[in-house]
């Protein structure tokens, strides 16, 4: 819960004692103004969120200050009560200004006080200031760490408290990355899943030579993670066809790990050759392949059809995508594939559908001893925007194109963040919502400020204030 403030202004001490305790009961926390001026400058140092003021022998001053109170912009929608005796009372009846919400009559009594202090700051106006679109200075960045999961032959997994935007490029640096090679690939987003307690986001490495391949490889087998496979006197063929040179190379060695026989090709004509020079027992064939100026998703689907015309229904075809969209597996399963594998490769996953169509006992067997491999010792830290459409008094709202998952911490940076909140090494937020905007696609994220930060939440008030009455 956060904090809020009381502004109690009178001179009576045994009368704003009682208050203060009263007031306590219900967790806000009293500020005593013996003056006007001293009220004022209560105002401006910590914007009340009410005001209860003690009618006394310097009930003009308070009146004044009454009247005024729509006009002190920090004290933004604040209501204010009086404080009197039943005689009083009645002259405030007939006076009261509209700032007043009521008067309270003395002696106190805790069941006539609280539900009004109450319901009133539960109905006034929350203190907020919106950013205009575009608004250069309503960019923040966030620093978040995700760990490394199951390197393989094309890229990595990032496991985190955020899902990344699909087709982004990332700088992924990291010692494990480095050693390997793919720290000097292009990192981009595929797609992400979420497991468990963390979004598994695919990193596609674009860019592999023959010295990350070798990296990749020595790095595969230093993990122990894929094992041997006893190659069968009659290995099974398996055919390749893929325009990314490097990615066909990998897998072609993946395979060979798996007892088979793989040819890689790189066209769809080298391909189509290889199909009528050899008997082959499964085909794995790119869906998006630049061909001669043809649409690359309809180049897969006529290299799928090719397939059957020339072999016919009994020669199962596999593709390999770098999307996993429902359109994508539809499509490729009406030209006649049998099944689909996304790019970053599962390990675990391809097995199970290579084995499907020409498993062998050494295979199975490796398929039900499989534990997916641990997280790596190490870790990525990535920089990512968001934009401040709001700040509130508990917190801010962002837009971004990542998705932070809700109930995460997440400490933001920015020079507008700086003046609001005075705090130069990032501000601590919680996520607390979070949905997409169906038009700009991008999420919007209500983050709330740690109620422990009593110090940062006024002077984010103070400066909401401040800054409304500026623009005003």
């Amino acid at each position: 819960m956060l904090p809020e403030y009381v502004l109690l202004i009178g001179h009576d001490d045994a009368i704003l004692s009682s208050l203060k305790a009263v007031l306590r009961t219900t967790g806000l926390q009293s500020l005593v103004a013996k003056s006007v001026k001293e009220a004022l400058e209560y105002c401006r140092t910590y914007a009340p969120h009410l005001v209860i003021a003690h009618e006394n022998e310097r009930g003009g001053e308070i009146d004044i200050f009454l009247q005024r109170i729509n006009l002190i912009p920090s004290l933004y929608g604040a209501p204010a009560f009086v404080l009197a005796s039943e005689k009083g009372r009645k002259g405030w009846e007939k006076k009261t200004p509209e700032s007043v919400k009521d008067v309270l009559t003395l002696p106190l009594a805790v069941k006539d006080i609280v539900p009004k202090v109450k319901k009133a700051l539960k109905e006034r106006p929350i203190a907020r200031f919106r950013f205009p679109e575009l608004d250069a200075d309503a960019r923040l960045s966030t620093k978040c760490r995700f760990s490394i999961d199951h390197i393989n032959e094309a890229g990595f997994f990032l496991l985190g408290q955020v899902r990344l935007k699909e087709s982004l490029r990332v700088a992924a640096r990291n010692p494990v990355l480095k050693r390997i090679g793919f720290e000097d690939c292009i990192h981009l987003v595929r797609h992400s899943r979420f497991e468990g307690d963390h979004y598994h986001n695919a990193i596609l490495a674009i860019g592999i030579g023959r010295e990350q391949a070798a990296g990749i490889s020595k790095h595969l087998q230093k993990v122990g993670d894929m094992g041997e496979f006893p190659i069968p006197e009659e290995s099974p063929r398996i055919l390749i066809v893929d325009d990314d040179p490097e990615f066909g190379k990998l897998l072609g060695h993946l395979l060979k790990k798996f007892g088979m026989d793989p040819h890689v090709t790189e066209t769809p004509h080298e391909f189509l050759q290889g199909l009528k020079s050899k008997k082959f027992d499964l085909c794995f064939v790119d869906m998006n392949m630049g061909y001669e100026g043809a649409d690359r998703q309809q180049m897969g689907a006529l290299v799928i059809q090719a397939v059957r015309k020339v072999i016919g229904p009994e020669l199962p075809v596999v593709v390999v995508s770098l999307s996993q969209s429902r359109e994508s597996i539809e499509s490729a399963l009406a030209a006649g594939a049998n099944d689909y594998v996304t790019k970053p490769l599962d390990r675990k996953v391809l097995a199970a559908k290579i084995h499907r169509f020409v498993g062998t006992s050494a295979m199975r067997e490796w398929i039900n001893k499989y534990e997916d491999p641990k997280p790596e010792e190490s870790e990525v830290l990535l920089e990512l925007e968001l934009t401040i459409s709001e700040v509130n008094e508990s917190g801010i709202i962002a837009s971004s194109p990542h998705l932070f998952k809700k109930g995460s911490r997440i400490s933001l940076q920015g020079p507008t963040l700086t003046q609001v909140t005075g705090l130069t090494s990032g501000t601590p937020f919680t996520v607390l919502e979070v949905e997409q905007d169906p038009k700009t696609r991008l999420f919007r994220h209500t983050l709330e400020f740690d109620s422990g930060w009593t110090e940062i939440i006024r002077a984010v008030r103070v400066w909401i204030l401040r800054r409304t009455s500026d623009t005003a």
